[in-house]
């Protein structure tokens, strides 16, 4: 890395996230710009990136850099798109760092997502090249979005290629580019329902061996189980015979907000028994009244009717009163384990009913239901008043 790159690593430490994206970030891509395109005016870009940028929001930022870099960079769009990539230094050897290291190059991101689709004139291979060349050094998934929104068909041909590609980061495009939610990124409707395209693609990867990749298949499924259940369901119920580790840590990270909600057929297919083989010995609160800012204990009793041992997840959902005649429902994690045959557990926890940043407690019934591997298996309630 540059000496300039270590600076501004050690400056971005006192900044937010927005911040990086600052004046002498624009000299410093100039510089970088110039050295293999002599031609590029670093004055200019810097003077076109610097009025009010201080004031400016994080995605305001990018589209301030990416419309000087287009207004500097070679009319010519494949010609700008190899300038760019001329920059390039080597690919990272490992995915820390994308954010430290190469989080400098989001504008040349910006700027194939903004100006790409529209520059291309309908040809598309020069802009997967240079982002085929961007995410290993970044990432290209905001970038990608939009040509997958307008011409997927042509898109999927690479990501298929892409699929097999020597680089984790390449890969990890494949299945990030094409998630339905990606964070920070444009919602990507274009494979609802029946999302067959990325999940062709997501088999290919789910056994990955780089935990970034598999990480990314997990999170991407995850997006489909909140479009269809049933879609994300009987993929990874697919995916689950004959699984090796890696696939299963997959399917099991994916499940994750079905398994929060309680779904039972993302129990069964983790291999968790259904509720006909528990029984709730006790379950309860130890308190029937508490002022908002304390706490009640909550205790459990619970009996494994089997000759097996069992797997088990307990949680419990608590609904509580909200503003005006709303009720909010919260699933609170409590124990995973496995109960011996024949064999009873006790558990106990605390409960706190203390406002937080991001939870208002209101006063009135507050009900608890006691949640063993999807199903509920009993209820409490206790009342809560002002403090």
């Amino acid at each position: 890395m540059t000496a300039s790159g270590q600076q501004a690593e050690a400056d971005s430490e006192r900044k937010a996230f927005k911040d990086y994206f600052d004046v002498p970030l624009a000299r410093r891509l100039g510089a970088d710009i110039r050295a293999t395109y002599p031609s590029f005016n670093t004055s200019a870009f810097v003077r076109d990136v610097s009025p009010g940028l201080d004031a400016m929001e994080f995605r305001d930022r990018q589209l301030r850099f990416a419309e000087a870099l287009n207004a500097h960079l070679p009319k010519n769009y494949e010609r700008a798109l190899r300038v760019l990539t001329d920059t390039l230094e080597k690919p990272l050897p490992e995915d820390a760092g994308v954010m430290d290291q190469g989080y400098h190059l989001w504008p040349y991101s910006t700027f194939i997502e903004i100006h790409g689709p529209a520059r291309a004139n309908g040809k598309i291979d020069a802009s997967m090249r240079a982002m085929h060349a961007l995410t290993q050094r970044f990432t290209s998934e905001f970038a990608i979005r939009p040509f997958i929104a307008q011409c997927a068909d042509e898109v999927l041909p690479y990501l298929r290629d892409w699929a097999d590609d020597d680089s984790f980061h390449v890969r990890r495009l494949v299945s990030e580019g094409t998630r339905p939610r990606l964070p920070w990124g444009r919602k990507l409707n274009v494979f609802a329902p029946s999302f067959r395209a990325p999940i062709a693609l997501l088999t290919r990867l789910k056994g990955d061996p780089s935990m970034y990749v598999a990480k990314s298949v997990a999170n991407h499924l995850n997006d489909i189980s909140k479009e269809d259940a049933d879609v994300a369901l009987s993929v990874a119920a697919r995916w689950s015979k004959k699984a090796t580790e890696r696939t299963t840590w997959v399917v099991k990270h994916a499940l994750r907000g079905l398994i929060r909600n309680g779904h039972p057929e993302a129990f069964s297919i983790l291999g968790f028994g259904g509720a006909e083989s528990m029984d709730v010995q006790h379950f309860g609160l130890d308190k029937k009244r508490v002022a908002v800012g304390g706490a009640c204990g909550v205790t459990l009793s619970l009996t494994n009717l089997t000759n097996a041992r069992c797997p088990v997840i307990v949680d419990y959902r608590v609904t509580s009163p909200g503003k005006g005649e709303r009720h909010i429902a919260k699933v609170w994690k409590w124990t995973q384990a496995e109960i011996e045959p024949r064999a009873t557990v006790d558990l106990e926890r605390t409960h706190r009913f203390r406002n937080t940043t991001t939870r208002q407690v209101h006063p009135g019934t507050h009900q608890f239901e006691l949640i063993v591997n999807g199903s509920v298996l009993a209820s409490a309630a206790i009342t809560v008043r002002e403090s």
